[in-house]
């Protein structure tokens, strides 16, 4: 462990109780790795309608047609 982590996780044990919840906060805002599970799934997600049926179910044949290529 780094020293900066080492210093980070003290601090960490010195927050008081009732200050816990605001330094979740703060530190979650400095961690886009963290993803709440209520961003999933993105707005974007199925946005693609097909009248050949389900599209996962036909990408193999899309990509052996040359899907996707330039």
């Amino acid at each position: 462990m780094t020293p900066k982590r080492q210093e980070l996780m003290d601090l960490a044990e010195t927050v008081p109780e009732s200050e816990l919840t605001s330094a979740i906060a703060a530190l979650r805002v400095l961690s886009p790795a963290l993803v709440a599970d209520d961003d999933w799934p993105p707005d974007w997600f199925g946005a693609i309608e097909s009248v050949d049926g389900p599209v996962a179910e036909r990408a193999d044949e899309w990509l052996a047609q040359g899907f996707g290529r330039v």
